[in-house]
């Protein structure tokens, strides 16, 4: 096989695999999920599993097998957690925040500052847990 090839070979297959891990990471159900918060577990199910269709888990133990198959860890799971807990509300949540205050800032203002702490609280808690090297 040609040098060329071989190497244009490994820069799609890296392509292929960069991709492969932003629609498939955690944070990529996120931005879907403005009209309902509670969609963003089952995207993230029916990324990893390759499905077309939302897909329901039996249990616990299935579920925590397809997140530790696909690269999760425990620092993933709490970030993941605790992300869902802070980040901006869904969008009809922002809708009547628009009606109650009529004002545009207000609801900017509304999705901005928790998103800006859903960003740095786990950003802090990673960067703790990597320098006491619990990680």
């Amino acid at each position: 096989m040609p040098r060329g090839r071989f190497l244009y070979k490994n820069k799609r297959d890296t392509r292929t695999e960069k991709l492969d891990a932003i629609f498939t990471s955690p944070i990529f159900g996120f931005p879907i999920m403005l009209p309902a918060n509670e969609i963003v577990l089952p995207i993230l199910l029916m990324g990893y599993l390759s499905t077309g269709s939302l897909t329901e888990v039996d249990s616990l133990v299935d579920l925590k097998k397809i997140f530790h198959d696909h690269g999760c860890t425990w620092l993933t799971a709490l970030n993941m957690m605790l992300f869902s807990l802070l980040h901006y509300p869904c969008g009809t949540t922002m809708l009547n925040i628009y009606k109650e205050t009529k004002r545009k800032k207000w609801t900017f203002l509304s999705f901005l500052i928790p998103t800006v702490i859903a960003i740095l609280v786990p950003f802090i808690i990673t960067q703790t847990v990597r320098m006491l090297g619990l990680i």
